[in-house]
C-alpha cells in the first residue's frame, strides 16, 4: 500500500518510440520510466489502490490507471475458502477474468438493462431532461437536429429523442449491449471502441450535437478521438462533454472495479485539447461532486483506509479530497477551423 514519488511518468502515445501497449503488465511500468503521454514529462507519483495504481503526472496534473497483475486477498486466502465466497461479492476482491480478457464485457449488462424498454425506475430516468435543461441554457435546441450520443449505453436517451430529434444515433463499447438496444429498444446504434476505432470511420454522418457522457475518462489518445470526431461534425455543431477530473477520493472510489477510468483528466488538458481540434468552449458546468464512499459497501470502505492514509501522508501533486467531481464542458465547432 506504497505511494511512491518518482522521476518517471506512464505511456507516451504520441512518440514513435514509446507507445502503449495492453499487454504490459502494470508492474513493468512501474519498472520502466515512461513520459507522458499528454506533457512528456517525466515526474510522477504513483498512488497504490486496491486492483490498480493511479499514476499521476506531477507536471499536468492528468493521471493514469494501470491494472495490478495480484490482488492482495487472493495472495492470502486458501482456495477451499475462497470458493466459497458468494461471486457478488467475490468479483470485487478477485480478478474477473472474463473482463480482463474483453473490457468490454464490463458493459454487457447494458443488453439487460436495455430490455427493461424505458428509463423509468432506473439510474437513467430524467437524464435527457437534464441535458435539454443544460443545453437549453446554453441557447441549444434539440429539436429537429441530428444527435450521437458515444458510449451512451443502455440507449434510453437515443429512444427518448425519438419524436424530438431529425436523427439520433447511440455509440456503445459491447457489441452485445449495441444487439441488445438494437433488439430492445430498435434504436440505431453501433459498435465503437475509444482506443481502437476512428469514429470518423465507425459514423459516417455529420451530427448538430454530440453527446460524451463520462466516456471520455475511456480515452487513452484524447488529441486523436477530438480529431477524429471533428469530422462527424460541421460549423456550429455542439459537443457536450462529461468526465472525472483528478481527486483522490476518485481513485479510491474505484479500486475494487475490474474496469474503471483510464484516464483521469485535467480540466485544463480537456479544455486545451478540444481548442487545439477546433472547438471552443462555451460553457463550463458541474454535476456536483459526491463522498467518494457514498452508496458503497462498509468493506469496502474498511478497505480503503489503510490505502488512503499512506496516500494522504505522502507528497503529491493531486486533490486531495475525498470526493468524485463531475464536469461538465460545452464546446461549440469553430468556423474558421477545418
Amino acid at each position: 500500500m506504497k505511494t511512491e514519488h518518482r522521476t518517471r511518468c506512464v505511456m507516451d502515445t504520441t512518440d514513435p518510440e514509446i507507445k502503449f501497449d495492453e499487454n504490459v503488465t502494470s508492474k513493468d511500468y512501474l519498472n520502466k520510466s515512461f513520459k507522458c503521454p499528454i506533457c512528456r514529462g517525466h515526474s510522477e507519483t504513483t498512488i497504490n489502490t486496491y486492483k490498480h495504481y493511479w499514476i499521476s503526472c506531477n507536471d499536468c496534473g492528468n493521471v493514469f490507471r494501470q491494472r495490478k497483475t495480484k490482488y492482495f486477498i487472493p495472495r492470502i486466502l486458501p482456495n477451499f475458502i475462497s470458493n466459497r465466497i458468494p461471486t457478488r461479492i467475490k468479483r470485487h476482491f478477485f480478478p474477473m477474468k472474463e473482463v480482463i480478457e474483453d473490457e468490454s464485457k464490463f458493459y454487457d449488462y447494458y443488453s439487460d438493462a436495455s430490455s427493461r424498454g424505458n428509463a423509468k425506475g432506473t439510474k437513467w430516468e430524467g437524464q435527457l431532461n437534464g441535458i435539454k435543461e443544460r443545453l437549453g441554457r446554453c441557447g441549444v435546441d434539440l429539436r429537429g437536429k441530428k444527435i450521437l450520443d458515444i458510449s451512451g449505453g443502455p440507449g434510453f436517451v437515443v429512444k427518448e429523442l425519438e419524436g424530438v430529434a431529425k436523427r439520433a444515433v447511440v455509440t456503445e463499447f459491447s457489441q452485445i449491449s449495441v444487439d441488445g438496444m438494437k433488439k430492445n429498444l430498435g434504436v440505431e446504434a453501433v459498435k465503437f471502441d475509444y482506443n481502437k476505432d476512428k469514429l470518423h470511420e465507425v459514423i459516417k454522418d455529420k451530427f448538430d450535437i454530440v453527446l460524451i457522457n463520462y466516456s471520455i475518462n475511456f480515452c487513452l489518445d484524447l488529441k486523436a478521438f477530438v480529431s477524429s470526431l471533428r469530422k462527424v461534425v460541421h460549423d456550429g455543431s455542439v459537443v457536450m462533454v462529461s468526465f472525472v477530473p483528478p481527486t483522490l477520493g476518485c481513485c479510491l472510489r474505484w479500486q475494487h472495479d475490474e474496469y474503471t477510468y483510464n484516464i483521469l483528466y485535467h480540466p485544463e488538458t480537456v479544455a486545451r485539447v478540444f481548442a487545439e481540434g477546433g472547438f471552443d468552449l462555451s460553457c463550463r458546468d458541474s454535476d456536483g461532486s459526491y463522498y467518494y464512499m457514498a452508496n458503497r459497501r462498509f468493506n469496502f470502505f474498511l478497505f480503503t483506509i489503510p490505502y488512503r492514509i499512506v496516500a494522504r501522508r505522502r507528497h503529491m501533486n493531486i486533490n486531495r479530497e475525498l470526493i468524485q467531481k463531475n464536469m461538465v464542458y460545452i464546446f461549440k465547432v469553430n468556423e474558421k477551423s477545418k
